[in-house]
């Protein structure tokens, strides 16, 4: 008796498991309803793309895949960081504007210098306006006794074209 119950559960476990097994193709088979008496149900995956078959009138149908949730938040990321990196390049063209007002305020602040040159170098280009920047900032370094920061300005100045 114990070997008839063993049997009708191995039966039964072997039932539901894979038919066919290649290295491309998977055959699964599953019975419908309750203790399989609603049919069976043959499916196949593609393991190398993740596509799926089901085998319903004698013909292999696509089972369609749904759209990950993680693709459509990737997607609106996206779009954010495009309107955010507009709007970022709007501001941009007011940075020099602004860096000119804090220079009238503070003629000798070398950052504000440094930063006005490398705006015009980096994305005005204005190369020539650039220089005229890194040459003040170069000045102003060597008035404050930083002459090793203004070789290094200089040596920056010399890399533009």
């Amino acid at each position: 008796m114990k070997r008839m119950v063993f049997a009708a559960l191995l039966l039964l476990l072997l039932a539901s498991v894979s038919l066919a097994d290649s290295p491309k193709y998977q055959i699964f088979s599953e019975d419908k309803g309750f203790w399989g008496l609603g049919g069976r149900r043959i499916i196949m995956l593609d393991k190398t793309t993740g596509d799926s078959w089901l085998f319903t009138d004698n013909k292999w149908v696509p089972i369609l895949k749904a759209v990950p949730e993680a693709k459509v938040a990737e997607d609106e990321t996206k779009a954010k960081f495009e309107a955010e990196l507009a709007a970022l390049k709007d501001k941009q063209s007011e940075a020099p504007k602004i860096l000119k007002q804090g220079l009238s305020s503070n003629p000798e602040n070398i950052e504000l210098m440094l930063r006005l040159a490398r705006y015009y170098a980096e994305v005005g280009p204005d190369i020539a306006t650039a220089k005229v920047y890194f040459a003040a900032a170069i000045d102003a370094s060597n008035r404050a006794g930083k002459t090793d920061f203004a070789a290094s300005l200089k040596a920056e100045m010399d890399t533009l074209k």
